[in-house]
């Protein structure tokens, strides 16, 4: 019984899919793949330094970087569990390839596109979803408060040498603060959102604008943050406005000339505040 040619054709095209897919994976190229990405990474950023555990190809084409390190100035900073990129294939010939990722890190998922442009500078758009701040370890090693929530934003960033730059907007939700030493009788703070525009470079965190909400305190406030080594030594530079709410009222009352600071509050925006020091040890005093 002859094969009718349109079957063969189908038959054809699937004999000539498994084998191309069999040999890709097969004689796949691991090792210069992985020192191809970290050569990668060191050229962004020469602080930054990657370990990866291992690669494979995907199909339709594309990598899968797994049991991933990153490291900032020998610092551990993120181990993803997976890494997954994906080339926009008309992109590939010509001068700017264009490629997806997406990973998994600190409980949420980060994905997005990154662009790498004629003069070699780099180009991404990131989205940022679930992160749980109590799974980030450079929280709990700069500060002796327990922080979590969750942290959903977007980010776009560039990046060339070492010169980069990362504009966001970023949200979270749930925030709370448990203080290692009690505040006015209060031994949390909670706040259900927490909004803020932000400007990022290696050296500097600016603060553009931020508004809170929660049920002791609400407000907003504006600043920077020099971001320095190790990062508990970063200089913090803020100042606001604090509206106290029924929670805060009832436990910082008795001790607080509330009635006095609240005279300040001529337009509705709270008493004026300013937090300076450093991240390890923040100085929160009245302006």
């Amino acid at each position: 019984m002859q094969i009718p040619v349109k079957y063969r054709k189908i038959i054809y095209f699937i004999y000539l899919t498994v084998v191309t897919v069999a040999f890709l994976f097969w004689l796949f190229p691991e090792d210069k793949v992985r020192n191809f990405v970290k050569r990668g990474v060191a050229h962004v950023d020469s602080d930054i330094s990657v370990d990866i555990g291992g690669v494979s190809p995907l199909f339709p084409p594309g990598l899968k970087l797994k049991d991933i390190s990153v490291q900032y100035k020998g610092a551990p900073v993120a181990t993803p569990a997976y890494i997954r990129t994906v080339p926009r294939l008309l992109s590939l010939f010509g001068q700017s390839p264009r490629f997806f990722f997406k990973t998994n890190v600190f409980g949420g998922i980060i994905h997005g596109d990154c662009q790498v442009m004629d003069d070699r500078s780099t180009n991404a758009d990131i989205r940022i979803t679930g992160i749980k701040l109590e799974d980030i370890k450079q929280l709990r090693a700069i500060s002796p408060h327990r922080i979590t929530g969750l942290l959903d934003g977007d980010m776009t960033v560039n990046a060339l040498n070492n010169s980069i730059k990362a504009d966001s907007n970023i949200e979270f939700e749930d925030f709370s603060i448990e203080l290692a030493t009690p505040f006015f009788d209060m031994d949390r703070i909670m706040f259900h959102t927490v909004k803020a525009e932000l400007s990022v470079t290696p050296r500097r965190l600016q603060v553009t604008s931020s508004t809170f909400e929660g049920e002791a305190l609400s407000g907003t406030f504006t600043g920077y943050v020099i971001i320095r080594a190790p990062l508990e030594s970063s200089i913090i530079n803020l100042k606001g406005f604090v509206k106290p709410q029924a929670a805060f009222i009832k436990n910082a009352g008795k001790t607080l000339p509330l009635d006095i600071l609240m005279k300040k509050d001529s337009d509705g925006k709270g008493f004026p505040i300013m937090l300076r020091g450093t991240l390890q040890e923040p100085q929160l005093s009245l302006r």
